[in-house]
């Protein structure tokens, strides 16, 4: 597993219901995802595994063939000195292609000012 700890935090760039963050590891660039809070008091579900899955998705993935993004498991300590388990998704854009999330498209595309 990586230790994002040792790479270079940029601005992020990255949005969504999780905390990320935008690193540099190694030379390539990742979304470094953490695991979402519980969102719920009182929830049978105690942890939301969005970071195994994001990893573990891609992984099947790309073991059947289907082209994804390349993910890696590593850890992050955060200021208070916990670790957090987290999921590096490697950042395929580059200076010509750019992903925007369909809720941004849909917003600047709706007609309504």
């Amino acid at each position: 597993m990586l230790n994002f700890n040792e790479g270079n935090e940029l601005p992020n760039r990255f949005s969504g219901s999780e905390k990320k963050k935008t690193i540099v590891h190694d030379d390539k660039c990742y979304m470094v995802k953490f695991p979402d809070p519980i969102r719920q008091k009182n929830a049978v579900v105690s942890y939301i595994n969005n970071v195994f899955s994001e990893y573990i998705g891609s992984q099947i993935f790309e073991s059947i063939g289907v082209p994804t993004q390349a993910t890696v498991l590593g850890t992050y300590t955060l200021n208070d000195g916990r670790e957090k388990i987290v999921c590096g998704c490697e950042d395929f854009n580059d200076r010509y292609n750019r992903l925007v999330e369909f809720n941004n498209i849909a917003i600047s595309s709706n007609g309504r000012i």
